[in-house]
């Protein structure tokens, strides 16, 4: 009777694990399992990882089939079940915020945004020296456009004359300066009475200094012709430099592709083999787990494969990494 019944749960384990999909790694496919954690980019502006809550309703990943069925010649990388180790995030103020990352690592896309950003270090060597060049020009213009403020009336004059000779210990004593903090309007104690005239002092002179500023030399005409032209590439710099900018994250996004968000302090998530990112058999792929964050995105962790004949026939892929017990990885064609 016992030996009966193992028997049957062993019927049962094996029929489950091939109603799941389960199939473990492919002959050809590369696998890095429990790779070292890899700080891979993240695009700025992601157009599909959105968050949700912990449970996300979206009938639009639902209907695709896996790429044997059905084949459209496109390919599509799927997230399903994905089962966690323990919680990589630090975020003691909210619950795990959890998505997956796909990345093609496509040498002619990365290449690109290599040249791409070495465009963007050569701007802002260039913005630098320009604004090197730019930045006493503007001074200069700007000390030459100085208007002196009001003057004196003559009974500040007179009242400035008078505390002068005898500013007090609390204007000359910054230990002593610190208590004025303790008096309120219309205080009548002693103290309180040498802090306002301090007060007082302190304006005067202020006012003084002010009314004394005299404007610098003006430009002359050279230097007003080279201030316009540098400010002209300053403006044309910046632009090409945000056009620079905008090429590395359009190109980022065209090779990188996100799950939805799950917010949840569970470890079994399942993100319902929605299509994220287009993939080409033979493909290096990325597959990474991140906890969103709002300053970094905390790193589960991150497995490689490659596209092979068996992920296109619609075979389900599980993978393994740090932090993360199992992600299962299906090649669909919606």
């Amino acid at each position: 009777m016992r030996y009966a019944a193992w028997r049957l749960a062993g019927i049962i384990a094996v029929g489950l694990s091939s109603f799941l999909g389960l199939s473990g790694c492919a002959d050809d496919a590369l696998i890095v399992r429990d790779a070292s954690p890899v700080g891979m980019p993240v695009p700025m502006t992601p157009s599909v990882a959105h968050a949700s809550g912990q449970t996300v309703a979206d009938e639009t990943g639902t209907s695709t089939t896996p790429a044997g069925q059905g084949q459209t010649g496109r390919y599509f990388a799927a997230i399903g079940r994905v089962v966690l180790q323990n919680h990589a995030g630090d975020d003691f103020l909210s619950e795990p915020d959890i998505f997956v990352q796909v990345q093609r690592r496509d040498p002619v896309v990365l290449r690109a945004i290599r040249l791409a950003e070495e465009r963007v270090a050569a701007l802002g060597g260039r913005m630098r020296a320009v604004q090197e060049e730019l930045r006493p020009l503007r001074v200069k213009q700007r000390e030459s456009e100085v208007a002196p403020g009001e003057p004196l009336s003559p009974t500040q004059a007179a009242r400035l004359d008078e505390l002068s000779r005898d500013p007090g210990d609390v204007c000359d004593d910054p230990s002593r300066r610190s208590s004025c903090n303790m008096c309120f309007r219309y205080d009548e104690r002693p103290m309180c009475v040498e802090c306002e005239a301090c007060d007082e002092l302190f304006f005067l002179r202020e006012k003084k200094t002010e009314s004394e500023i005299a404007p610098g030399p003006p430009l002359t005409p050279e230097e007003r012709e080279r201030l316009q032209e540098l400010e002209g590439e300053v403006a044309k710099i910046e632009s090409g430099r945000q056009e620079a900018q905008r090429e590395v994250r359009r190109q980022w996004d065209s090779i990188t592709g996100f799950t939805h968000t799950i917010t949840t302090p569970g470890y079994i998530l399942d993100f319902g083999y929605r299509p994220i990112q287009a993939v080409l058999p033979g493909d290096d792929v990325w597959i990474s787990v991140y906890d969103r964050d709002t300053d970094a995105n905390d790193l589960y962790g991150t497995a490689a494969l490659r596209i092979g004949d068996e992920l296109l026939r619609g075979d389900d892929m599980e993978l393994a990494m740090p932090n993360v017990e199992s992600l299962i990885l299906r090649i669909v064609s919606p």
